[in-house]
């Protein structure tokens, strides 16, 4: 299961700078008008969602399952993760598959 969990610290690290990036730009974003300032309103949504998208890889690492189990929650993490970006989840889920491939029976 090395490759699942290099996937898993690939993912983390991708998210993980989304949030540091989006932390940064809420840091220096000047005082907006309380519920005016969509952009803001905008950072703060996906500060919340990246958060939420740690969270739920959090539980799917902790989560035991049958090898087989494993890589289809991944990739329906993946798919529906709105913290990657489209070109991200093509190629995670490229590597998904390949995996996937590579570990059925001949």
């Amino acid at each position: 299961m090395s490759f699942i969990e290099d996937l898993r610290v690939q993912i983390r690290g991708y998210l993980q700078r989304e949030q540091t990036r989006i932390n940064a730009e809420v840091g220096q974003y000047p005082a907006p008008i309380a519920g005016c300032d969509q952009q803001f309103n905008h950072l703060l949504a996906q500060r919340a969602a990246i958060k939420d998208e740690l969270a739920r890889l959090a539980v799917l690492e902790n989560n035991i399952s049958p090898a087989g189990d494993v890589i289809r929650a991944m990739a329906e993490f993946i798919r529906t993760s709105t913290g990657l970006d489209a070109e991200t989840r093509t190629v995670l889920l490229s590597r998904l598959q390949a995996c996937a491939e590579n570990r059925q029976p001949s």
